[in-house]
């Protein structure tokens, strides 16, 4: 098993060695490691040679299969070397590996991000009437909007805390249907069921 440095001993052939009388059993694993290290042994006695048959049969064919993956691994690491470095040829000068191609490097940054996180204040009534009627929705629209979020405390409808004011009345008040229109009144909860 020239090359390969280790070898699968299967848990089915534990059977095999229990069956074994200890002496036999130990000569068979002697046995095993000789041929591994290709020594070409020769198992002397008929018990031992009957036993060590569908093991070595079994290397031989984790060995076949071992040498496959290798000129498979070579076939695609040759492939992706002609791909990487675009067909090299073997007479031109060496290319230098990418690892190599700077050895030093002696810059130093010195940049410093001062990004700091500002905690939502929202706006005022009289600010939010502002920002629409700049848009050119109605006031009353505005005040509509303003008071269903100050009574969540600034949450919108699926729980999440309103980050840009500015941003969610673009997207769920200032639409091309609320230009120029009175709004709606806000539906509220009788004091008394009746």
């Amino acid at each position: 098993m020239e090359g390969k440095k280790s070898f699968v001993l299967y848990c089915d052939m534990g059977a095999t060695f229990d069956t074994l009388p200890d002496e036999i059993a130990g000569k068979l694993i002697k046995l095993l490691f000789d041929y591994v290290r290709d020594k070409n042994p020769e198992p002397g006695d008929l018990l031992l040679k009957v036993a060590f048959e569908p093991i070595k049969i079994q290397l031989k064919r984790d060995l076949e299969a071992w040498k496959g993956e290798c000129e498979r691994d070579s076939k695609y690491g040759k492939l992706g070397a002609e791909k990487r470095w675009g067909g090299h040829k073997k007479n031109s000068p060496p290319i230098i590996p990418i690892a190599k191609m700077a050895d030093t490097v002696n810059d130093t940054v010195n940049d410093t991000v001062n990004e700091k996180k500002t905690a939502f204040i929202p706006p005022t009534l009289q600010e939010t009437i502002n920002y629409f009627i700049v848009k050119g929705f109605p006031k009353e629209l505005a005040a509509r909007a303003w008071e269903s979020y100050d009574v969540a405390k600034w949450v919108d409808s699926h729980g999440n805390k309103i980050k840009n004011w500015k941003q969610k009345m673009l997207q769920v008040w200032m639409r091309e249907e609320n230009k120029g229109k009175e709004a709606e009144p806000t539906y509220r909860k009788p004091d008394r069921v009746l």
